[in-house]
C-alpha cells in the first residue's frame, strides 16, 4: 500500500514538473479532418464542438476553477464518439488537467 502511494506521489510530482509553463497544446481538428473520413456535417460540427469543450474544461481545471462538473459533448446533435488519434493530444490534456486539479 505504502509503495503505491509513493508511486502515486512520484507520477504525480512528475506530472506537476512537466506542467510548470503549462499552455495548451494540442492542435486544433479542422472540420474536413472529419469530412474527408466520410462523416457528415453534422458529426463534423459534434467533433469540432467536442475538442473546443476539451479545450475549455482543460483550461478551466489548470486555473483551478471551482468546477462542480465537467461537461462535454453537449451539442443539439446527438454522436457517437468513434476513436480517432486526432483526438488523444486533447483527452490527454484533459487528464492531465484533471490530474493536477486541487482538491480540497
Amino acid at each position: 500500500v505504502l509503495e503505491a502511494k509513493c508511486d502515486s506521489l512520484e507520477r504525480s510530482l512528475q506530472l506537476l514538473l512537466k506542467h510548470q509553463g503549462w499552455e495548451y497544446s494540442a492542435c486544433p481538428i479542422p472540420s474536413s479532418h472529419w469530412i474527408d473520413q466520410d462523416f457528415d456535417e453534422d458529426y463534423a460540427y459534434c467533433m469540432t464542438s467536442l475538442v473546443l469543450q476539451l479545450k475549455q474544461e482543460a483550461v478551466a481545471l489548470r486555473r483551478g476553477v471551482d468546477l462542480t462538473n465537467i461537461s462535454v459533448c453537449q451539442t443539439p446533435y446527438v454522436a457517437t464518439l468513434l476513436h480517432d488519434d486526432a483526438l488523444l493530444p486533447h483527452w490527454k490534456e484533459l487528464s492531465d488537467a484533471l490530474q493536477l486539479y486541487p482538491c480540497s
